[in-house]
């Protein structure tokens, strides 16, 4: 991807509503896809893609997409915090599964060693306790 023009860029940060650094940001201009996308030279280029270029000051390796972390969809986020490289086709929910599987085992021991108890809930996620506060304490 070519360098923006100044004015380019100007209007390319017209349409992100900036916030915090671990918030979202918008895309404001809304169009009919389901993408943040941005013209470039009368051709619709990811407003992703420029982001991640603009903040990594690289573009995306040929054959691979870009997710949103934060697992906002359509305009909601372009916030390259949020951005992660991954295989083409990947989808959010695949992903968030396999780093809730891979965190899992380290959040766990983590927390043993820092001296809580751990309790694994119906729904499969897992609950950190002071052991003074656990809901077995009190019994």
């Amino acid at each position: 991807m070519r360098e923006l023009t100044d004015k380019e860029l100007q209007r390319f940060w017209h349409y992100v509503d900036r916030r915090g650094d671990n918030e979202c940001w918008p895309w404001l201009r809304k169009g009919t896809g389901t993408a943040p996308m941005f013209c470039i030279d009368n051709t619709a280029v990811s407003a992703l893609r420029i982001m991640y270029r603009l903040y990594y000051d690289e573009d995306v390796p040929e054959g691979k997409s870009l997710l949103r972390t934060c697992g906002a969809k359509g305009f909601a986020c372009c916030n390259p915090r949020h951005l992660i490289v991954v295989k083409r086709g990947t989808r959010y929910g695949a992903w968030w599964n396999l780093q809730v599987r891979s965190a899992r085992g380290s959040v766990i021991a983590l927390a043993e060693l820092a001296g809580f108890d751990v309790m694994e809930t119906e729904n499969g996620y897992w609950r950190v306790f002071r052991p003074e506060s656990a809901p077995w304490h009190s019994l």
